[in-house]
């Protein structure tokens, strides 16, 4: 039995420390500016004062005569009662939020992340910000729990010039729960989804908890929200628009893998055949047909793949304020937010393809014969069949009986923690009328592990079918055998001995 059970795992950690500085001055007579996306009005009786804005994620306040970028707003409620589950199901109903980015719902080789892409100019080109501050690992808008979001700030123009290249397409800004310009949030509250398909075999489950406490003189106030959600996975074989990669019924195209056992090329202008009986070995050219993807052959890889992957996930969020003195000259703030995303994803059984008959069958120092191939009793189009006239130059094989699908797993955890202090203060029947500030740290940390399993590890094919090799034999050997793997996440399981 072909020995490729062995599981591949890669382990990636990032981490970021950001401090900043934010400072706005205003003259005597304007008002004193709140972090809100809409304008802040505290006129007083008799005195007529432009109104006062600010740009989400920034402490730059502009009259309203100066015109600001256009932003819209959409409160946590809304994107629930759109019957979204996750942030990105709530804001990928916006008419500025197209173009290809990752999401959770990739299958092949998606690791449960879900991006912004504003206008279609790439989610490298969208800033996102949490509680208007840069965001990190935390780009990854799914790793929030959508209970513990008060609203989304959208500013869909560019914003290059406050921000920097990174918000070309424009910014998203996550307001959280006692965040900048949220009511404190007080009291309880618990929600509990759960939802089905009418085949019964895709539940989604999602559950948040939130509590928050305000004290009287409203000096302290503090937030925590506990959020889980949980997808089981649903499988292309288990719809019917989706069980055939062969779409032409439908008028889509064949995307049938050409990868599978039974097909062999041949030298000598025969090309590619397969047995006309898929279930019947080849003995010769008698009862084999041309292979032809274009005609319909080819391995249904999506009889084994899932079309929506599994996922599991739970979140923490946790922040509190505490006014040093009886007014807001001296705020001390904090927040921390940590995020576990699993995901369980697949891909079709290990495909072995592009062997080199002549470098295979070699004995000895590096030698170029193809002999012992082509002799083989078992080559139906060897030498040792005298009356075939072609030449085998290519065969491949799916290790769907030996492995079956090669499962991927993801394991994600996002760390992020905020503080600082901020205040206002005013001088009042002075020139220069208040002064904002807020002096802030963020640190962020990601970590990633990956485990690989069903793929094909060329050390365990080189031990099982050259256990007398020399080592100049295994390493020739395994350069050959790694023509036979194809696929990126296969060719990163490689371990050679």
């Amino acid at each position: 039995m072909l020995k490729t059970l062995n599981a591949a795992r890669c382990v990636a950690t990032r981490s970021a420390w950001v401090a900043g500085i934010s400072i706005g001055l205003s003259l005597a007579r304007a008002q004193t500016p709140t972090q809100s996306i809409t304008a802040a009005a505290d006129a007083t009786a008799g005195t007529s004062e432009p109104e006062r804005v600010i740009v989400t994620g920034s402490f730059i306040p502009e009259a309203e005569s100066e015109g600001a970028l256009p932003v819209t707003v959409e409160s946590a409620a809304q994107l629930i009662k759109a019957g979204a589950t996750t942030p990105a199901e709530g804001l990928r109903q916006l008419p500025s939020f197209i173009g290809a980015t990752a999401t959770e719902n990739d299958s092949n080789g998606g690791n449960g992340q879900a991006f912004i892409n504003l206008r279609a100019l790439g989610a490298g080109n969208t800033l996102t910000l949490i509680n208007g501050r840069r965001t990190f690992g935390f780009a990854d808008i799914n790793a929030m729990g959508i209970g513990a979001i008060n609203r989304v700030e959208i500013l869909k123009d560019g914003a290059s010039a406050i921000y920097g290249s990174d918000a070309v397409a424009g910014v998203v800004n996550f307001i959280l729960l006692n965040g900048p310009g949220a009511p404190k949030y007080t009291g309880a509250e618990i929600d509990f989804l759960y939802g089905n398909t009418t085949n019964k075999d895709a539940h989604v489950l999602q559950l948040y908890v939130n509590t928050g406490y305000t004290s009287k003189d409203g000096r302290f106030s503090a937030v925590f929200s506990f959020n889980y959600y949980d997808r089981q996975a649903i499988y292309s074989k288990d719809r019917t628009l989706a069980q055939l990669a062969d779409q032409r019924v439908l008028g889509g195209n064949n995307t049938n893998s050409g990868n599978l056992p039974g097909r062999v090329d041949l030298g000598g202008g025969a090309g590619s055949i397969t047995p006309i009986d898929q279930t019947q070995l080849i003995t010769g050219f008698a009862g084999t047909r041309p292979f032809s993807v274009a005609g319909g052959d080819g391995f249904n890889f999506r009889l084994y793949t899932p079309a929506i992957p599994g996922q599991e996930k739970f979140s923490y969020y946790g922040a509190f304020s505490y006014k040093l003195f009886n007014n807001n000259s001296a705020i001390l703030y904090g927040d921390m937010m940590y995020a576990n995303t699993r995901q369980d994803n697949g891909l079709a059984p290990s495909p072995l393809s592009q062997i080199d008959i002549g470098n295979l069958g070699r004995v000895g120092p590096l030698p170029t014969d193809p002999f012992a191939v082509r002799t083989s009793p078992f080559n139906p189009f060897g030498a040792g069949n005298p009356t075939r006239s072609a030449t085998l130059t290519r065969v491949r094989y799916r290790l769907i009986a030996e492995s079956g699908n090669r499962r991927d797993g993801f394991d994600l955890k996002y760390y992020r923690f905020e503080g600082g202090l901020k205040g206002d203060l005013n001088f009042k029947g002075q020139i220069l009328g208040s002064i904002f500030y807020d002096l802030g740290t963020v640190y962020e940390q990601y970590k990633a592990v990956r485990t690989d399993n069903g793929d094909a590890r060329l050390s365990s094919l080189v031990a099982q079918y050259l256990p007398n090799a020399t080592a100049q034999d295994r390493a020739n050997a395994a350069f050959v055998l790694s023509q036979l793997v194809s696929g990126q996440a296969l060719q990163s399981a490689i371990q050679l001995n």
